[in-house]
């Protein structure tokens, strides 16, 4: 017969016994739930970098609805291009410059991720989501100088961005991405940039204000007195077409940089349709004002102008603040535009720089005054303003200045300069570049004949 004793140690033996079991349990459970997070972060920022990949077919449509016929093969052979050399080397390159190991929170170097000698299933997937990101920033430049920029020249463009000034800049506000313990200059000042409208969008549109001012505008935009003079691109239709594509891209834009399948990026990608919305409206009404008609670039316009403002504080910000943002970006774009034309003179075929450094440049400042005081990443809301500050005009002088330079020597070493002849111009960069054409130009061509 069992003493009272050794009864309570053997229920004491099958209680602990029960609990270690279910704590067992417990624990196998929470490594499953981690597994399928973690499997889940893995499929959306895939899915996310597909979206974002979907864009370069939203800027070859808007680009070559925007320019002449005669151009538009030329456009859409640099849009396939810059994606095949960002990718060449931003992964060989600039992806290590990026997010390697820091130095000084100033430059990235790590030989794991030179040329992808030895990384992790994540850094393959981050790596493809931040490749686009790298196209993306590459491909502003083509719409700009449509029309009369050699191709080859193109091709070196794309190569120093992606390799050279993307990567660096990338690295003070983004360094920390990869490794959280980078130093990464920027970043540790507090500057907030959730998904680029600085760094991305604010260096592609400084690198085409660059080039537009070194190779001058195209024949025709400006008259005998210097009045700019519209030049109707050949089909508004493709444009518009390609605009909805890149609203829908920029989802996966802003939505995947919490690189997280979470609820999270519900209310970001929310923020992000809304922005966009308000811009186009913005620019609708304000271009009716200027044009008495509802001239189609308008619209498109205000549209991009509101996605790239939202992009750096979509996460930070509420949905108000998002029609804010939307609204002014897209104003502040279509003022920008009349500027650079009127007061400047310089041929911007896409609006490139108005869209993406103007509006970007505004948007990254204006969160710090719209966001939350509990999401601050500084000590009080002024420093978040000067710091937002900051992290603009850095990107300016590093973005600009470099690629002035670059493009400056470029256009004195190459044998004929970055611009085409006048001939080539005229005849049309299908066939001088690329020696094709639309069907349309030898219909053209045998009108002539008759003629």
């Amino acid at each position: 017969m069992l003493t009272p004793v050794l009864v309570s140690i053997i229920l004491f033996i099958s209680m602990g016994e029960a609990a270690a079991s279910e704590n067992s349990n417990i624990m196998e459970r929470l490594k499953q739930l981690e597994e399928t997070q973690n499997n889940l972060n893995h499929v959306w920022t895939m899915m996310a970098a597909a979206l974002v990949f979907f864009m370069q077919a939203g800027f070859l449509l808007l680009e070559a609805g925007t320019v002449r016929s005669k151009n538009s093969i030329n456009v859409a052979q640099k849009n396939i291009a810059d994606f095949v050399l960002s990718t060449v080397f931003f992964g060989m390159f600039g992806f290590m410059l990026m997010f390697g190991d820091s130095w000084n929170g100033l430059l990235g170097f790590d030989m794991n991720l030179f040329s992808f000698n030895k990384v992790d299933d994540w850094t393959f997937t981050f790596f493809v989501f931040q490749v686009v990101f790298c196209g993306t920033a590459a491909t502003i430049l083509s719409g700009s100088v449509a029309e009369r920029m050699q191709f080859v020249g193109y091709l070196f463009a794309t190569i120093f961005i992606s390799a050279i000034i993307y990567p660096i800049f990338g690295h003070w506000a983004w360094g920390n991405l990869l490794y959280a313990e980078n130093a990464s200059y920027l970043a540790d000042l507090g500057f907030i940039d959730f998904a680029g409208s600085t760094v991305v969008h604010s260096v592609g549109g400084w690198c085409a204000l660059a080039a537009c001012i070194v190779i001058g505008p195209r024949i025709g935009k400006f008259d005998s007195e210097g009045k700019p003079q519209r030049i109707i691109g050949h089909s508004p239709v493709l444009a518009a077409v390609g605009t909805i594509i890149l609203w829908i891209g920029w989802l996966g834009f802003n939505g995947g940089s919490t690189t997280a399948g979470t609820p999270q990026f519900s209310h970001i990608i929310a923020n992000t349709l809304i922005s966009g919305a308000f811009g186009g409206l913005a620019n609708i009404m304000i271009g009716y004002w200027i044009d008495d008609n509802f001239r189609p670039d308008r619209s498109m316009i205000g549209v991009l102008a509101g996605l790239v403002g939202i992009t750096a504080g979509c996460d930070v910000l509420s949905t108000w603040s998002a029609v804010i943002v939307g609204f002014t970006s897209g104003s502040i774009a279509l003022l920008a535009t009349e500027i650079i034309e009127h007061k400047f003179k310089i041929d911007d075929a896409v609006a490139a720089f108005p869209v993406h450094g103007a509006a970007g440049a505004w948007g990254t400042i204006i969160l710090a005054f719209l966001m939350d005081e509990s999401q601050l990443a500084t000590e009080s809301r002024f420093d978040q303003v000067l710091v937002q500050c900051w992290g603009v005009l850095l990107c300016a002088i590093w973005t600009f200045t470099l690629a002035y330079l670059f493009f400056k020597i470029l256009d004195k070493s190459m044998p004929n300069g970055l611009r085409v002849s006048e001939d080539h111009e005229r005849m049309g960069l299908n066939e001088a570049e690329h020696g094709t054409s639309l069907g349309t130009g030898e219909l053209l061509r045998g009108m002539q004949s008759l003629a």
